[in-house]
């Protein structure tokens, strides 16, 4: 964790760099960046009084995108917007699915459908549902995610159960990677779904 102090124009100047405090003498502080964690660090103005290996020459302060796109996250997606050609049958289906796949808290309006995943104290992902007649479904096709073949099969048995359309699996897709298990449906709308486990992490090269 970083942390900046006392960064004012040319004065000695505290910072903690993985654990292990320094001191600045003497260098410009005038140009901050704040890095993925929400600190500001500086953009020192000297390189005279650093080594290889200090914080300026420290990705995180010049040039800290590598280290940013590196960093893991804790989510990728905040939330689905879709389309339906009727709002009322499209909540009665969605009611029944999306609260077994975690989005447990319904906050529909007259003119949305939105379904919220537990967040505690943080704000969590949502699904979102609105009513357009023109709607035409496309090949978007909108992955949830299981973190067993037991809760896949429990899914599509509930699919089948409210009504899905164009059922198949659950089945073991071996072209798409190893250990991936999908059962790939369709809403009322004919909107593109799927619930998956994938077993095997792709390790990027």
């Amino acid at each position: 964790m970083w942390h900046a102090f006392g960064l004012i124009g040319r004065s000695p100047t505290t910072l903690d760099f993985d654990g292990r405090s320094r001191t600045v003498g003497r260098t410009w502080a005038s140009k901050f960046v704040t890095i993925a964690d929400g600190n500001s660090l500086p953009v020192l103005g000297s390189r005279s009084a650093w080594k290889e290996g200090d914080v300026e020459a420290d990705p995180r302060i010049h040039g800290g995108d590598k280290q940013i796109r590196e960093m893991k996250k804790t989510r990728y997606l905040d939330h689905i917007d879709l389309r339906v050609t009727d709002l009322k049958r499209a909540h009665k289906f969605y009611s029944e699915l999306l609260p077994a796949l975690g989005f447990i808290r319904d906050r529909s309006s007259g003119r949305w459908g939105i379904f919220y995943a537990a967040g505690g104290d943080k704000p969590e992902a949502f699904f979102g549902f609105t009513q357009d007649r023109r709607h035409q479904p496309n090949g978007t096709r909108i992955a949830f995610w299981a973190e067993s073949r037991t809760e896949v099969d429990r899914l599509a048995r509930l699919v089948r159960k409210i009504g899905g359309r164009n059922l198949e699996g659950p089945e073991l897709c071996r072209s798409y990677s190893a250990g991936y298990y999908a059962f790939f449906f369709e809403d009322l709308d004919g909107n593109k779904l799927e619930v998956c486990c994938r077993e095997n992490p792709v390790i990027a090269g």
